[in-house]
């Protein structure tokens, strides 16, 4: 539903901004600059892709990610390659959220386990601008993701069967990031609302021979970002 919103405000946007006559351009010479920063807040929504492992999952039924709200924060640098394309790098702190829900099958119970995460991101990214038109444009985004959980549980004991079992990920993971966004030229300064989706590439599950782990193949990551930039 947030996603479907922020849609329909880009596109809302981008038609005021596209559809008015000709004027005044704010910031004019601001596209001309080599280098320029600013900073970034988001709401990431975050999601596991699940593969199951039928063979070693007998005690568990059906295995479901359930998606959690997180929040980002960024410094943006933005260095100019050509008059419509930039290369940026947005370092960010990361607070993400998932729950992993199994459904027994002996118990026939539903069991809820929470993975908090505090991640360092490291994407890089090339942008592709239309023309400027008045003061707005276009943009898409596409590039790749490092991160680093600084909360990984990775190397945490657990005893298997005794109801303290957690959900163990490995602390790195790297995506494929798409995006797409509008800028938006004010007075003072260059503000966008955009949204990317990156997608993990790396299996992250550790699997320490618990129940829960056993019934999953492979556990792959896919973020949601929606975000407001300030240039």
């Amino acid at each position: 539903m947030v996603k479907k919103l922020l849609v329909y405000l880009l596109c809302f946007v981008s038609l005021g901004l596209f559809a008015q006559n000709p004027k005044v351009l704010n910031l004019p010479v601001y596209d001309y600059k080599q280098m320029h920063f600013g900073f970034s807040l988001g709401l990431n929504i975050s999601d596991f892709r699940v593969t199951r492992s039928y063979p070693n999952s007998d005690t568990v039924l059906v295995v479901e990610a359930i998606r959690e709200p997180g929040f980002n924060l960024g410094i943006i640098s933005n260095f100019r390659l050509t008059n419509h394309l930039d290369f940026r790098f947005i370092p960010a702190l990361s607070f993400a959220s998932e729950v992993l829900e199994f459904t027994l099958k002996s118990q026939d119970t539903k069991i809820q386990k929470p993975v908090e995460s505090t991640f360092l991101d490291f994407p890089f990214l090339i942008k592709y601008k239309s023309d400027r038109l008045n003061n707005g444009r276009a943009y898409l985004l596409g590039g790749i993701k490092f991160t680093y959980d600084m909360g990984s549980q990775a190397k945490v004991k657990s005893t298997s069967g005794k109801g303290d079992e957690i959900i163990k990920l490995k602390a790195f993971d790297y995506y494929a990031e798409v995006g797409f966004g509008i800028d938006c030229y004010l007075e003072y300064f260059k503000f966008s609302p955009e949204i990317k989706v990156s997608y993990g590439l790396r299996n992250m599950l550790v699997n320490d021979n618990t129940i829960y782990s056993n019934s999953i193949e492979r556990l792959k990551s896919t973020v949601v970002l929606i975000s407001f930039t300030f240039e």
